[in-house]
This record gives C-alpha cells, sequence and structure tokens, in this order.
C-alpha cells in the first residue's frame, strides 16, 4: 500500500465515520443535574463527538437549566425522558435530533415554555405524552413529526393555547386529549383520518370546537367526548363510519345535538348519550340499525324526544332510558324489535306513554 493509498483510506474512514456517526454508549442514560448535561461529551465521546444514545436518555433534575450541551445529538435508540425539571424553561439543545426510537416523555417541568427544541423530529418511534406541564403553551416545536408509532397524550397542561403545532401527523394509534383548560381547539389534528385504538376527548373545559377532525373516518376503540362544557357541536365527525368500542357523548353542557354522526354505521360497545344539560336532539344516530351492546339514553335535562333513532332494531344489551327530565316521547324507538338484556324506564317525569316500545311487546 503507498502512500497516496494510505492517505485516501484515512481520509474515507474519517468520512465515514463523520456520516454514520458516534454512538454515546450502549446503556441507558440519565442526567440529573445541570454538571451531568454540561459534561455529557466529555463523559460519554470519549474523547471524541458523539451523537447517537442507543438506549433510552432521561433529563430529569430540578437544578436544569439548559440543555446546550446536548447539542450534538441526532438520535435515541429507546425512550426519551424529560420529566420533573423544575427550572428548565425551554429544549433548545436538543434541535439536532430527528429520530426517537420508542416513547417521549414530557412530564411535570413546571418552568417549560416550549417544545422548539424538537424542530429537527420526524419520526417517533413509540408514543408521544405531555402531561402536567404548568407553562408549556404550544407545540409549535413539533412541527415536523409525522409519525408516531404509539398513542399520542396531552393531558393536564393548564396554559396550553394551541396543538397546532402537530399539523403535519397524520396517524396515531391512540389520541388522548384531556384536563388541558386553556385549549380552545385541536387544530393541529386535522390530517388524522383514522385512529386505531381510541380517542378521548374530555375535561377540557374552553374546548369549543374539534373542528379538526373532519378528516376521521374510523376509530378502532372506543369514542369519549365529555365535559367539555363549552364545545358547541361535533359536526366535524361527518366522515366517521364505524366505531370498535363504546361510544360516550356525556356532560358537555352546550351540546345541542349529535348530528356528526349522521354517517356512523356501526358502534362495537355501548352507546352511551348522558348528562349533557342542553342535549335535545339524537337524531344524528339515524344511521344506527342496532346496539351490539348497552344503549343508554340518560339525565338529559332537555330532550323531549328520541326522534331519529327509527332505524334501530336491535338492542344486544340492555336499554337504559333513565332521568331525563324533559322527555315526553319515545316514539323514535318505534321499529325496536329486541332486547337482549334488562329494560329500565325510570325517572323520565314528562314521559306519559310507552307506546313507542309496543312492538318490541309484541
Amino acid at each position: 500500500m503507498n502512500f497516496r493509498t494510505t492517505i485516501l483510506l484515512t481520509v474515507l474512514t474519517t468520512l465515514s465515520m463523520q456520516a454514520w456517526g458516534k454512538d454515546c454508549s450502549t446503556t441507558d442514560i440519565t442526567l440529573n443535574t445541570q454538571q451531568d448535561v454540561d459534561s455529557f461529551q466529555t463523559i460519554y465521546g470519549g474523547g471524541s463527538t458523539c451523537d447517537r444514545v442507543t438506549g433510552s436518555l432521561g433529563i430529569n433534575g430540578s437544578g436544569i437549566t439548559d440543555t446546550s450541551g446536548l447539542n450534538k445529538l441526532t438520535s435515541i435508540g429507546a425512550d426519551l425522558f424529560i420529566v420533573s425539571n423544575l427550572t428548565l424553561t425551554n429544549i433548545d439543545g436538543l434541535s439536532k435530533i430527528t429520530n426517537i426510537g420508542a416513547d417521549l416523555f414530557i412530564q411535570e417541568n413546571t418552568s417549560l415554555q416550549n417544545v422548539d427544541g424538537f424542530i429537527g423530529l420526524t419520526n417517533l418511534g413509540g408514543g408521544l405524552t405531555v402531561t402536567n406541564n404548568a407553562k408549556l403553551i404550544h407545540f409549535n416545536g413539533l412541527a415536523n413529526l409525522r409519525t408516531t408509532g404509539s398513542g399520542l397524550f396531552i393531558s393536564g397542561n393548564p396554559a396550553l393555547g394551541s396543538i397546532d403545532g402537530l399539523a403535519r401527523l397524520t396517524g396515531a394509534p391512540y389520541l388522548y386529549i384531556y384536563g388541558n383548560t386553556s385549549l380552545p381547539n385541536i387544530n393541529g389534528l386535522g390530517n388524522i383520518t383514522a385512529v386505531e385504538a381510541g380517542l378521548t376527548i374530555s375535561a377540557n373545559i374552553n374546548l369549543r370546537n374539534i373542528d379538526a377532525l373532519t378528516k376521521l373516518t374510523s376509530v378502532g376503540g372506543g369514542l369519549h367526548i365529555s365535559e367539555n362544557q363549552v364545545l358547541a357541536d361535533i359536526d366535524a365527525l361527518a366522515r366517521l363510519t364505524s366505531i370498535g368500542g363504546d361510544l360516550t357523548i356525556a356532560e358537555n353542557d352546550t351540546l345541542t345535538n349529535v348530528d356528526g354522526f349522521t354517517r356512523l354505521t356501526a358502534v362495537v360497545g355501548d352507546i352511551e348519550i348522558s348528562d349533557n344539560a342542553d342535549l335535545i336532539s339524537v337524531a344524528g344516530l339515524s344511521t344506527l340499525t342496532r346496539a351490539n351492546d348497552n344503549l343508554i339514553i340518560a339525565g338529559n335535562a332537555s330532550l323531549n324526544n328520541l326522534n331519529g333513532m327509527d332505524r334501530i332494531t336491535k338492542v344486544l344489551g340492555g336499554l337504559y332510558i333513565t332521568d331525563n327530565a324533559m322527555l315526553a316521547d319515545i316514539g323514535g324507538l318505534t321499529n325496536l324489535t329486541s332486547v337482549g338484556e334488562d329494560i329500565y324506564l325510570q325517572n323520565n317525569h314528562a314521559l306519559t306513554s310507552v307506546d313507542g316500545l309496543n312492538q318490541l311487546a309484541s
């Protein structure tokens, strides 16, 4: 081997190492102090720059304020935990990370205001959990995220005013949006077409609409929309044709109808419409022909009739029509011919006739 060949091989080897990067560690890493973060390359780089954590990485320390010591990282092989950092206001030092192999947890970071440090993240092998971050106001830093391998859990973030940063996300097996008390809409979910395992939108007391879900056609597990006190309608669900678990519409105080379900033909589990104070119509269920488990219409104080449910011929579980104070007419069930379990008609004080169940009685 001559001198020129040796130089060429050396250059190629160096370029190859730069292209492929270097593992920081073959084991999980946890950083508990600012010194741990600042010394990351010294401890794990072994005298040269490393850019990959093959296991999990935890950033978990009450005194951590700056993540710039991690600014060479491009990928995390397993989970990334950003948890219980009391003084961390941003994660800008993580801006070169493009891939996380498993779950991303952003939890209980009391000073964190944004996740702009994830602007380079395009792929998440597991789920995204963002919970109990008191000052987090938006998700703009996740604007390039396209896929998640598992669920999306957003809960208990009281200052969160927008999830628009998730607009490139096309799917997630499970969506859980719970207890974000300032959130007015879910516009960042506008490209979601199917949810494989379940969808929950609950206890978001300032959520005014779910208009972003206009492309949603199926939910593989249960669909639960509850305790959203100013939610006016669910019309955005007009393309939804099937639900693979229970359907629960409960305690949405200003919801007046369920017209968003006008294409819904199949619900595998219970159908429960309960405790919606202003609900006056269930006609949006007009495409359903049977309840595969229990059918529950309960505690809807303004509901006067069950018109629009006349295509339902069978209830395979029990039939519960209870505590609807203004319900005077159940003629909407006139084509119901069989109920598999018990029938409960209780505390519907305006109801003077059960003629709507005559076909069932015969």
